[in-house]
């Protein structure tokens, strides 16, 4: 009898366990569908704009954009020193103090940009004539970089928490401010190579303010610097530097040969066929 009544007993246990794993393997199912659908988006920006750009823009305007954009990933790879890996890594250790860690590790980046500025701004001159790019456009490219980290340190967090549809959110929000931007400004305005350079980079920062509002309206960060939090982040972002320079190299360095040792006309060329390439990319 007493066999029976545990077999009773057992069994609403067994179909509330079912039901707690199906409900988890839902809400999987569903982050897992918010994360691709962002990530397809954002991936997906260059051949949306493709043809209509290739239209208005010549192909040394192109060559201009895709110099830029290249700017932007070079200097993503080297702003924050790669840190904010270390968030979240970090946001999963109950003992540390994640507000006072986030505040340091944005007083790190902070300098790394001060500093990435001044290296800019020397070799501007040089990196002006390469990248087909005026200095003013070089140094909103610096702070461009600093908004991603920061738009990166947001979305992070809430995967971290678990918040698809913010992180989701937050992506979809810059890639239609990217679009919008650039084809008001492009098709419109008639601004040209600088108008789609202008929605790339106000989207950015609109994003960034948006992210890093966000961050300090759920007190996510205090501004005590922390040495110790400073040490560790910066010994898990440094030894990461060398790969992150690599990668670039392998992912731009096409575009860069071309545009050092022919000009930015084939460069353009270049970037639109192989931007015609990313839908086997995406597919894959």
């Amino acid at each position: 009898m007493s066999e029976a009544v545990t077999q009773n007993i057992s069994m609403p246990q067994q179909a509330y366990n079912s039901a707690i794993r199906a409900k988890g393997l839902g809400r999987l199912a569903s982050n897992a569908a918010i994360y691709t659908f962002a990530n397809l988006a954002s991936s997906a920006i260059p051949f949306l704009l493709l043809p209509l750009l290739t239209r208005v823009l010549t192909p040394e305007e192109y060559g201009i954009v895709s110099m830029y954009s290249t700017l932007l990933v070079a200097l993503g790879a080297v702003a924050g020193l790669s840190i904010h890996g270390a968030v979240s890594v970090r946001m999963f250790d109950r003992e540390t103090n994640h507000s006072q860690y986030i505040g340091t590790v944005l007083q790190i980046l902070a300098l790394s940009l001060f500093l990435i500025l001044i290296v800019v701004l020397l070799c501007a001159p040089w990196l002006g004539a390469w990248l087909g790019l005026p200095t003013r456009w070089l140094v909103l490219a610096v702070f461009a970089a600093g908004a991603q980290f920061l738009i990166n340190i947001r979305l992070v967090i809430w995967q971290i928490e678990g918040k698809a549809r913010h992180y989701g959110s937050l992506q979809l929000i810059q890639v239609v401010l990217n679009v919008v931007l650039s084809l008001l400004l492009v098709l419109h305005v008639k601004l040209g190579w600088e108008g789609r350079l202008a929605g790339i980079t106000v989207a950015l920062y609109l994003c960034a303010l948006w992210g890093g509002g966000a961050l300090f309206y759920a007190k996510r960060i205090n501004w005590h610097f922390n040495r110790e939090y400073a040490r560790d982040a910066l010994r898990f972002g440094i030894p990461l530097m060398p790969h992150a320079v690599g990668s670039l190299f392998i992912g731009m360095g096409d575009r860069m040969i071309i545009a050092s040792q022919h000009n930015l006309n084939e460069v353009g060329i270049y970037t639109a066929a192989m931007q015609l390439g990313l839908v086997i990319s995406i597919i894959a």
